[in-house]
């Protein structure tokens, strides 16, 4: 499902994924909630440009509670005697032996139990889970080569009924195959995400493609430059499956860095609109952006200071604006399982702190609201550098005579295959 923003010429779609959520930063050019009533890859004459940003943060190894798991069936009753207690934890940890042998660990007390709803008073143990209660767990053991047990790396851990870890451990018994890192027939949110994605390369045309990452803790990696998707299709399906889960999640500071990238960083400056096809770059914008246009608080500000963070790129990537010509639209989907961490260096300099007005009331450093949970190291500033991206005219008239501005529409990847509904975050 999309949400149709009206805009200008130029227009800029950001999309993200956690059950697929659809979040609008809406202002006074949107019209929030108007489906769209054509595709949204096939609204302007030029080719548009999409950049994909794929969350490959620690996280993404979360299995994604779903078939053939089913929620409306109690899989086991735990004896009093045998239950683990959420409340008297901090989470659950798989081990997997060598030749497939699962159990678990409970943290932080390190004690190993198998599975089980009747001790056998031999081995490990058993435990088992209150059904109706909810359960911290890190079901995927990543780390581990052949021959060693797998358990799981440094990634933080996702929330899981009682009912679908009795139904993990309990359901066709305990041994998972040799070298197994997971229950047979599940999958993570990152083998979800890659094969959404690949899938979607092979099917657009007539667009124009990027693919970016995270940069470790330091906002985004350019990892395939925007180019055709008939000259691009390959290249990004080999990197969209190639991409290691070894990063933090800093999101706003990674959409920042896009939009900086989509300004341009290399090459000639302000070199205008192109008329000349088969062109894959078109320099830098080199001068001032208006940031608040038509509104009260209206204000301009170099370009490098409103965009002072400038993303890695990938082995022969460009740092030249992929805006090519004239009424070219730009998009960015990012699929992530949306929990920012390491994601505070968006300075008040910028002008994008508290862009969108929300900390009127209060907030606490960092745009963060007193209601709201956050991971050590994270920020509310996402929605303050959609709106404004969405809002920023990135090419102005007096260098193309027509505004190149970004249109946001936010949705978050799925905990569960791919079904989409308008919703907000948890």
């Amino acid at each position: 499902m999309m949400i149709k923003f009206k805009h200008n010429c130029h227009g800029f779609f950001l999309s993200l994924f956690t059950t697929l959520v659809v979040l609008s930063s809406g202002i006074s050019h949107a019209a929030p909630g108007t489906l769209a009533d054509e595709p949204l890859f096939l609204s302007t004459v030029a080719p548009p440009n999409i950049m994909f940003l794929l969350d490959d943060s620690g996280s993404m190894s979360n299995i994604v509670p779903d078939v053939p798991f089913d929620a409306s069936v109690t899989y086991a009753t735990c004896p009093a005697g045998l239950t683990i207690d959420p409340t008297a934890i901090d989470y659950i940890d798989i081990q997997i032996e060598s030749d497939g042998d699962s159990y678990f660990m409970v943290r932080t007390s390190n004690d190993d139990y198998d599975w089980g709803t009747v001790d056998d008073g031999s081995g490990r143990d058993e435990g088992c889970f209150y059904s109706a209660l909810d359960y911290l767990a890190r079901l995927y053991g990543a780390s581990g080569g052949e021959g060693d047990t797998k358990t799981p790396s440094n990634y933080l851990w996702a929330q899981y009924t009682g009912n679908y870890l009795n139904w993990y451990f309990g359901v066709d018994g305990p041994n998972w195959g040799a070298e197994a890192r997971k229950k047979p027939g599940t999958a993570t949110r990152m083998e979800i995400a890659q094969a959404t994605l690949t899938s979607l390369m092979g099917s657009l045309n007539n667009v124009r493609v990027g693919l970016s990452s995270y940069d470790y803790i330091d906002g985004a990696v350019i990892d395939v430059g925007i180019d055709d998707i008939d000259d691009n299709r390959s290249t990004m399906i080999s990197k969209i499956n190639t991409l290691s889960l070894e990063n933090a999640t800093p999101l706003a500071e990674s959409l920042h860095e896009i939009g900086r990238y989509f300004t341009g960083f290399a090459g000639a400056s302000s070199p205008g609109n192109q008329t000349t096809s088969g062109l894959t770059s078109n320099g830098q914008y080199d001068s001032t952006l208006t940031l608040h246009p038509g509104q009260g608080n209206e204000t301009s500000l170099d370009h490098d200071t409103v965009f002072n963070r400038t993303p890695e790129l990938g082995s022969g990537v460009s740092g030249e604006s992929p805006i090519l010509h004239f009424c070219q639209s730009n998009f960015a989907m990012l699929l992530t399982d949306g929990r920012p961490q390491y994601d505070q260096d968006i300075t008040s300099s910028t002008g994008l702190g508290d862009y969108d007005g929300d900390c009127a009331s209060g907030c606490d450093d960092l745009d963060k609201k007193p209601s709201r949970g956050y991971e050590s190291l994270g920020s509310d500033y996402l929605d303050d550098v959609a709106k404004a991206l969405f809002e920023i005219d990135l090419r102005p008239i007096s260098m193309i005579l027509t505004a190149t501005k970004w249109s946001i529409m936010s949705s978050l990847i799925p905990s569960a295959l791919p079904t989409i509904r308008l919703s907000m975050i948890p």
